[in-house]
């Protein structure tokens, strides 16, 4: 089992024996960063967050971990974006971002299978949350148009 706790932009994961709640390992983040979201797959534990270190433009990070280490196994980082969920389905790890974007990932070796842009959206469009199915995609969202009306919306998207 694991878990992200620590200070709001320090955040540290902590791995316990899923028998006896034993602690297995403790890893911190150096620099000012989030954890969003985390997932399990292929012997990998599975993390996205978001690093403040970078200077003004925020940095999604993507890693692939030992689950009984916490070892770095692969990572991967993007400028200027933000992630906000993740989804698992089978091999393939689908991040999705704050603005519709999205990468799908292979989950051992952190090679980048799918780069999805933005959506070239009014402002306001938010995605709010990401599940993966037999090889698809899909991200749910909204769009916040006038004071009180929200749309609501889901796309579909190929993760292989």
């Amino acid at each position: 089992v694991v878990a992200a706790t620590g200070e709001r932009d320090r955040p540290v994961l902590k791995a316990f024996a899923s028998g006896d709640g034993v602690p297995l390992w403790s890893r911190s983040f150096s620099n000012p960063s989030f954890v969003v979201d985390m997932d399990a797959a292929d012997r990998r534990l599975l993390v996205a967050g978001v690093d403040f270190s970078v200077g003004a433009t925020e940095q999604q990070f993507v890693q692939g971990l030992d689950p009984a280490t916490g070892a770095t196994l692969w990572e991967h980082r993007v400028r200027g974006t933000q992630p906000r969920a993740v989804a698992v389905d089978r091999n393939r790890l689908v991040v999705g971002g704050v603005g519709w974007d999205s990468w799908v990932y292979d989950t051992w070796s952190g090679r980048l299978l799918v780069d999805e842009p933005t959506l070239p959206e009014p402002p306001n469009l938010w995605m709010l949350g990401v599940a993966a199915e037999k090889g698809r995609y899909f991200l749910v969202g909204a769009f916040l148009a006038d004071p009180g009306d929200t749309t609501f919306g889901v796309r579909a998207y190929s993760a292989r």
